[in-house]
Order: structure tokens, then sequence, then C-alpha cells
């Protein structure tokens, strides 16, 4: 059978997983790559985003593919953009069946399966599920009973709404992801590879859609929802990778990249002498213990991102469940300026209920412990998430309805995000004279002059890769998309 993923932005590790599952088993597997041009929470201009469109272009080309299936995975940021270009396809070609899946499917699968374009929803992880329907199950015999045993899959017609299947626990078990269908289409994705060592959060973080998804698995006994590959398998795919591809750094996009010790333990002697790429993770600021920073140091740990969220220790446990105190938090990034070891603290403004005096906190905190950069975000409201509590019931549907309240990227004149972005490149006596004079509600900077000074900063620790790379991507596809609204690709 033939299946084409639609793929916006950046890599997708579902799409990439399935695609090497399916080619395993002899199916054609496609990829439709739309970069959403001037169409994201980065950079958005309403003319720009409709000069550089492409999905008639993406359109044209999945008719001559002629697939039997059409796959969507979303988040819920980009599933009102996925459902405009899965009606348009259904407009066209009404016959083609599509699936969605994603984190948002998972979380909303009541309000997914009841659009008009929408035949098909995986409603838990999808890798033996998609391989059940795309094995046994002809598009042309919708009256199958096959549909009815395939667990993880909801059908608008047939109308069956399956049970969900318990979790994959052997990781290990998976192939590797398949690279090549996106670096074919996109090489510069090549030099800066992505990997994921394992699944799920054991945190309970009321802003995070992790939360949500493991309340739901646990409800339902599905198995462990925090999963680890082993370390022989990880590196086996290190190594393949930095062969093939070359790459300059690694960046580990697990949600926690220090929850093990001893896998980290192991992982760390292993990796600087075979690996041996700077690499980039995140870790929990409150939790991180100190033998695993001597591991990541040691490992070659250039970066790591911390989840701060808010600098006031009460609201941060009380609203937010995340735990950790202040003080631990400041000796942890003593010991990364002690070690080398940059790090950045990502804020959320505009968090429920939290006053303003929190904001003052935060500039004298991040003074104390210096972090290299300061990534500013609005709260975002998820499905299901524990602060969707403070919305109404309008709303909450809004939201379900992937019909986001706010903006990821905060993008106001706000003296605080000003601050922030300034705060790394000053030093901390003048930051305190600001402070004790009062002067730092004048510091307004607009959006693109805070990019600017992050990427000052970024360039001055050596991390040209978060600099570079944007603007790289941007004009590859910016190019590219000329090329094919000329018709010359």
């Amino acid at each position: 059978m033939k299946i084409a993923f639609v793929q916006f932005e950046a890599e997708n590790y579902a799409i990439q997983l399935f695609s090497a599952l399916l080619k395993q088993k002899g199916h054609q597997v496609y990829l439709i790559f739309d970069p959403r041009l001037f169409n994201t929470d980065e950079v958005s201009n309403r003319r720009l985003a409709k000069l550089f469109d492409i999905k008639k272009y993406n359109l044209k080309k999945i008719k001559e593919i002629k697939p039997d299936l059409i796959g969507f995975s979303v988040y819920t940021q980009d599933y009102q953009y996925a459902l405009s270009f899965a009606r348009m396809i259904k407009k066209d070609i009404p016959d083609v069946l599509i699936i969605f899946g994603g984190i948002h499917c998972i979380l909303c699968p009541e309000q997914v399966i009841k659009e008009d374009c929408v035949d098909m929803v995986c409603v838990g992880e999808g890798e033996e599920a998609l391989l059940e329907y795309m094995d046994n199950c002809s598009p042309l015999k919708t009256g199958s009973k096959a549909f009815q045993e395939i667990d993880n899959f909801w059908f608008k017609y047939p109308h069956f709404k399956n049970r969900l299947r318990p979790l994959i626990q052997d990781l290990d078990s998976l192939p590797f992801i398949d690279r090549d269908i996106l670096y074919e289409q996109k090489p510069v994705f090549k030099k800066d590879i992505s990997i994921l060592t394992g699944r799920g959060c054991p945190y309970s973080c009321t802003f995070c859609a992790s939360d949500a998804l493991n309340r739901q698995y646990r409800e339902s006994n599905l198995g462990n929802p925090i999963r680890k590959r082993s370390v022989k398998n990880v590196l086996e795919e290190l190594r393949m990778v930095k062969e093939k591809y070359r790459p300059r750094s690694i960046y580990f996009v697990d949600d926690v990249f220090t929850l093990d010790t001893r896998w980290l333990k192991e992982f760390t002697h292993i990796y600087k002498n075979v690996i041996g790429l700077p690499f980039y993770c995140t870790a929990n600021p409150g939790t991180i213990r100190d033998e695993e920073l001597y591991l990541l140091k040691e490992a070659g740990c250039q970066m790591i991102g911390f989840g701060m969220q808010s600098c006031n220790e009460e609201y941060r446990r009380t609203s937010l469940k995340r735990y950790g105190s202040n003080r631990r938090i400041k000796e942890a990034a003593e010991l990364c300026h002690y070690l080398k070891i940059h790090f950045s603290f990502d804020h959320i403004l505009n968090l429920p209920n939290e006053p303003e005096k929190n904001q003052i906190e935060a500039i004298e905190f991040y003074n104390e412990t210096r972090p290299d950069i300061i990534n500013t975000f609005d709260m975002t409201y998820l499905p299901k998430i524990e602060l969707n509590k403070y919305l109404d019931e309008k709303t909450k549907q809004e939201v379900e309805n992937g019909k986001i309240r706010t903006g990821m990227f905060n993008r106001s004149d706000n003296y605080i995000v000003s601050v922030f972005s300034l705060l790394p490149l000053l030093p901390k006596s003048w930051i305190n004279f600001l402070n004790r004079q009062n002067l730092t509600r004048f510091i307004k900077f607009p959006y693109p002059i805070r990019l600017l000074l992050k990427d000052i900063k970024r360039l001055m620790i050596g991390r040209h890769s978060d600099v570079f790379f944007p603007i790289r991507l941007l004009l590859v596809n910016i190019k590219d998309n000329i090329l094919i609204k000329c018709r010359l690709r």
C-alpha cells in the first residue's frame, strides 16, 4: 500500500519512525513537506504567508502519488493548519482516506473524529496500529471486520472506537527513524542532528501536555509511560548518524535527559570515546544532581536547557507543581559555571494569578544565577492540562479544537522580556544598579532587537548553529518555495 505523510515546518519523530517501520514491510512511503513560511509562532506575516504558500502544489503532488492513505501527525499549535490542508485534499480527492494522529489527537479524539476531512484518528501510540492497518486493511473493504481489531484507531466509517493498546515498553524493538525521507528534500537538517533516547516525563507540571498524557495512560493501565532506550541502542544510532551525515552537534530532545543516573554513567563512558560530538540536552533545574552535571561535562555537553518557568518558589510549587528549591537551582547554576557548561532558563509569562512582583524577583534571581540565555514564552493553554481549570467552558472548547489562546513567543515590548534579553550581556553590577534605581522599567526593545541580543550571546558562547540554522533554513525554504511556485521543481 501507499501512504503519504504531511509534515510541517520541522522534523517529526513520529512520521520518520512510521516511515522506517512501513518501509521494512514493503509499503511505499512518501513525504509531503510544508515549511509554513511566515505562518509560524516565530515568524508570522499574513501577506508573505500567502505569497509563499505551497498547499496547492503539494496537493498536486499527492494526486500524482495516488496514496491509499494520507497521514497527519499534529500538535495543538499546528492542528488548525493541518485541518485546512486536509479539507483542501478532501475537496479535490474525496475518496482518499485521511488519518490524524499526534498528541492533540490522543487528548481530544472526540473533537478530531467529527471533522469532515478526517476519516480515522490514532488515539494512542501509532506504530503497531498503523502497521496492522497497512498490512491487513484494504481501503476498498471498508466494512471489513479487521477494522474492529485495530486497537488505538477510531474510524468514522465504519463507526468503530477501538480500545487503547498497551504502551510499547521495549523501545529497542523499534527501528531507527527514517531521516532520509526528510533529508532528501531538506539536506539542511543534516548538520545538527536531533535524537530521542526515551519517551515520557515523570513530572506533573500543570502547564504541560506530558502530564495530561501520563494521567490518561495511567488511568487506562496501559503500562509505564516513562521508558528509555538502552545505551547500546542509542549509541548504535549515533554511530550510524555520525558516519552517514557527519553532523556538527547532537540535540537530545527528551523532555528530561537526566532521568536515570545509572544510564547516564554508562552513556558518558562510551559517548565521549566513540561519538565525541558536542551536544545539547534539557533537564529539570530543581532535581538535577551534581553527579549528573559532572557526567554531562565529561560526555561533552555544551549546553543545558533548564525549565524554570517561575522564579517564585512558592508559586512554582503550588501552582505549577514544579518542585525543587531556589537554593538548589542556584547551586546547580554555580556548578554549571564552574564546569563551563552553558545553560538557559525558560520562563513563562502570563501564568494565571501570578503577581507582577514575581517578575521583579525573577530579574534578581536570574542576575544571581547568570544564565547564558533566558527564553521567554507566553502561557499557552493546551488540551487537558491542569491549568485549564482557570478557563471558562467556551475557552476550554476552543483549546480542544486547536484554537489556542496565545502565541507561544512573546512579541510585546514588555520591560520584563526586554531586561531578560539584555541581562546575560551586562555585568551583574549593572543590572543591580538598574534595579536599585528602578530603571529597568524603561528598558523596552521590540521583538527583533530582543532576538538580536540573544543571538549575540549565542555567538559569544559558541552556539553558532542556534543563530545560523534558523536563518539558513528560512533562506532554503524561501528558495525552494520560489522554485516550486515557478514550476522549476
